[in-house]
């Protein structure tokens, strides 16, 4: 059984319907890339498998439990999610921002305490940031506020982690750590993480699973471990139009198919 299943969920959004009948699940000890063209309902999923918007149908189930009903405190017990962009908080330090993480086991009025201090600067290193766990939040760049954030799921510490292109302010250096350090988590603590990316050659290369989306349908899992490369090949087409897999030093790598190129 995937440690989180979604059945047959929709959305509707001022009227139009953005995701239809999806049904995926995501499994422990691995990472899943969300691909799709802007437009195809990444976002949305994610949102709606956090419970930040609502489902008109279907169900979403975590470790068994129908968690998007829970209050929101009690839901992220369950998921820990990472925003496209990092929202600005004004007078808190890295470390606070990282301790907002341990809130949702936090119980009214109590503060974190040395346990929590601790693990928070445990995830600030793993993020490579503990040099800067007493800088301002709004004062460190965004690339450094998403991994922050990430720090903060870490201390979270929920089974199932959704990011929303929590890479697209990285550099090079640093996207690759994060995805580094994910796959590690989840392998290491059984963890189900989706990751909404644009570059499918990292995809190809550095996760479990591939979902693909397309004008608000899963159109297809892909494995690129174990599938055939001819066969992922037709499915990225029928994503992203005329592309073929290319692959060199036992890496795969997809290209825009050009009269230019050989």
């Amino acid at each position: 059984m995937s440690l989180l299943e979604a059945k047959s969920i929709c959305v509707r959004l001022s009227g139009r319907e953005i995701l239809k009948d999806i049904s995926m699940g995501l499994e422990a000890g691995q990472v899943t890339a969300l691909m799709g063209l802007n437009g195809s309902g990444k976002t949305t999923l994610l949102r709606a498998l956090c419970g930040l918007i609502p489902i008109c149908g279907g169900e979403c189930r975590i470790l068994g439990k129908q968690y998007l009903y829970f209050h929101e405190k009690k839901r992220a017990q369950y998921v820990a999610w990472i925003p496209q962009r990092a929202s600005l908080h004004h007078g808190v330090t890295v470390l606070e921002m990282v301790l907002m993480g341990a809130n949702c086991r936090l119980g009214m009025l109590q503060s974190p305490g040395k346990a929590e201090k601790s693990r928070a600067m445990a995830a600030l290193s793993d993020a490579g940031i503990l040099h800067l766990a007493d800088e301002d939040y709004a004062s460190v760049s965004e690339g450094q506020r998403q991994l922050c954030l990430l720090a903060r799921t870490l201390l979270q510490d929920a089974p199932v982690m959704l990011l929303d292109e929590a890479d697209s302010a990285l550099d090079f250096g640093n996207r690759h750590k994060m995805l580094a350090l994910l796959k590690r988590i989840a392998k290491e603590q059984k963890k189900a993480v989706m990751v909404a990316m644009h570059d499918p050659n990292f995809a190809l290369n550095h996760v479990d699973t591939i979902c693909l989306l397309k004008n608000g349908n899963a159109t297809r899992t892909l494995f690129p471990l174990q599938d055939d490369v001819m066969e992922m090949e037709q499915a990225l087409r029928a994503v992203y139009g005329a592309v073929r897999i290319v692959k060199s030093a036992g890496r795969c790598f997809l290209v825009m198919e050009d009269e230019n190129c050989p």
